[in-house]
């Protein structure tokens, strides 16, 4: 009985390491890709700069005919 305690306890715990890791590794990948996709605007030039607002602006207008 006493031995049962124990192990459910343990199993809880590891749960809830397990749960919390995932979470963080999400959160790191989660600032990585922010980091990485303002590294690539930061670097672009004027042409690609002018085809990435153009894109942006094609997804409102689709929005707004969806919406």
């Amino acid at each position: 009985m006493f031995f049962q305690i124990i192990l459910i306890t343990l199993m809880g715990l590891l749960t809830l390491l397990f749960s919390f890791s995932l979470f963080t590794i999400s959160n790191q990948l989660q600032a990585l890709h922010a980091y990485l996709i303002a590294k690539d605007i930061v670097t672009m030039d004027s042409d690609q700069f002018k085809e990435l607002a153009d894109y942006a602006e094609k997804i409102k207008e689709n929005k707004r005919k969806q919406g």
